[in-house]
């Protein structure tokens, strides 16, 4: 019906921001005026958290169990072995409450599913322990970061959490107040934790900056795990700090390798954008891991290498990292204007790029690109087209077979040719003829 009145209104903040509100607050007066739909949806949530209750807890008991003969190394292996055991842990705790609530069910732990709750409180803190031996064990290997810190917090918490709702849980008697006392303790704990965790000396960015610093002044870690960008740029105030003493430091046992880290992390303009040298360097490096072609081609200008690292420094370093032959990059020369000035052709992850000489700013830019390349394997047998590239022998050029389609002075589609196999070529058929 191409009503858009609706649509358009909704992309308008002066409409959209006080339309949340008004539904927001019809909400809230429904909620106040039935009550009965809120104790319906609480008694509904409560009734889902007793289903699952037991059934984490089988889950756990059945983990602990066979702990001892699997060991740790299928976890590890998941590589998120933190937020499993903290997930648990946090999941336990509320579904326990949400069963609990003001403890006014006596008895709970003498049936078969307090039972099994009990259990899972019992060893909630092995889960705990886990949690932060292995957050203990990742910040050894890599250092701390502000997300470790808070992960260390959280361990923390939830050992608490678990060490209080262990102890009722082995005093079933008196597990009602415990366990009232303990929620009130902890909460006005965390109340203060988290003031104290936003105080100058000890928050997550000063903390972490303290730590890289104090690893790479020990020389404690490898120069490629450095990473001083995230140093400068993404820890606020003390890593500029710690990045400014790091830049003012001499003697150190590798001065060199710290030397060149800290103008890389200068030359960055974002984290994983990594320019990992400077453009003379790189025009020495380049030919390591990247193919000129055609065969005979000679290494490309420096203008062209200083374009390549403002603008396509992810394309660079994942020809860096490829470690498989027949799919290295591509550096092609060729005149694709037929104006008798080379362009060149960066081939590399799905994506070919053209750059070009711009002779009024003298400088080379990135012309166009190619998001999919039409060729993408050959007859009989699968080929990345990056193996095709460095496999060629003749780089040629070829017009358009079909031109793009504008519309108001706009390319609105470009069109690539079906190809088919050899000898499998479908035949023309003629155009129909018009009634």
């Amino acid at each position: 019906l191409k009503i858009s009145l609706m649509f358009d209104l909704l992309k308008q903040s002066w409409f959209t921001i006080p339309a949340y509100f008004t539904v927001k607050s019809i909400g809230y007066g429904i909620a106040r005026e039935n009550e009965s739909i809120v104790l319906a949806l609480r008694r509904l949530c409560l009734g889902f958290c007793s289903f699952l209750a037991p059934i984490l807890a089988i889950f756990a008991v059945i983990f602990v169990a066979v702990l001892p003969v699997s060991g740790l190394e299928p976890v590890w292996h998941t590589r998120v072995a933190t937020p499993i055991f903290l997930g648990f842990s946090a999941t336990t705790i509320f579904f326990f409450n949400a069963i609990f609530q003001d403890g006014a069910r006596e008895g709970y732990f003498d049936r078969l599913n307090g039972k099994l709750q009990q259990a899972a409180l019992i060893i909630l803190p092995i889960f705990a322990l886990l949690a932060g031996y292995s957050t203990w064990l990742r910040m050894q290997q890599y250092g701390l970061t502000p997300e470790r810190y808070y992960a260390l917090v959280l361990d923390g918490i939830m050992l608490a959490y678990g060490a209080c709702y262990a102890c009722a849980a082995l005093q079933p008697r008196r597990a009602t107040a415990l366990i009232q006392r303990s929620n009130i303790v902890l909460a006005w704990g965390m109340i203060a934790l988290a003031v104290a965790l936003h105080l100058p000396f000890i928050n997550a960015s000063a903390m972490s900056a303290r730590d890289r610093f104090a690893l790479i002044v020990s020389n404690a870690i490898k120069p490629e795990q450095y990473d001083l960008w995230w140093l400068k740029n993404e820890l606020g105030e003390p890593g500029r700090d710690a990045f400014a003493k790091l830049k003012a430091m001499t003697g150190h046992p590798r001065q060199k390798e710290l030397e060149e880290a800290i103008k890389r992390a200068e030359l960055q303009k974002y984290r994983y954008d990594t320019p990992m040298t400077t453009p003379d360097e790189e025009l020495k490096n380049i030919g390591s891991y990247i193919t000129f072609k055609p065969d005979g081609a000679v290494a490309p200008p420096e203008g062209l290498v200083q374009a390549l690292l403002r603008s396509d420094a992810p394309t660079l370093q994942g020809c860096r990292n490829n470690q498989n032959a027949s799919q290295k990059c591509s550096l092609i020369a060729v005149d694709l204007t037929h104006d008798g000035q080379v362009e060149y052709v960066l081939t590399g992850g799905w994506q070919a790029k053209i750059y070009q000489y711009d002779g009024q700013k003298s400088e080379w830019r990135s012309a166009a690109y190619n998001a999919q390349p039409v060729v993408r394997s050959v007859p009989g047998k699968y080929q990345g087209w990056p193996e095709i590239v460095g496999q060629a022998k003749k780089i040629t050029t070829q017009p358009p077979v079909f031109d793009s389609l504008l519309v108001d002075d706009r390319v609105l589609f470009t069109f690539t040719p079906q190809s088919f196999p050899a000898g499998q070529a479908e035949e023309p058929k003629p155009a129909p003829v018009p009634h």
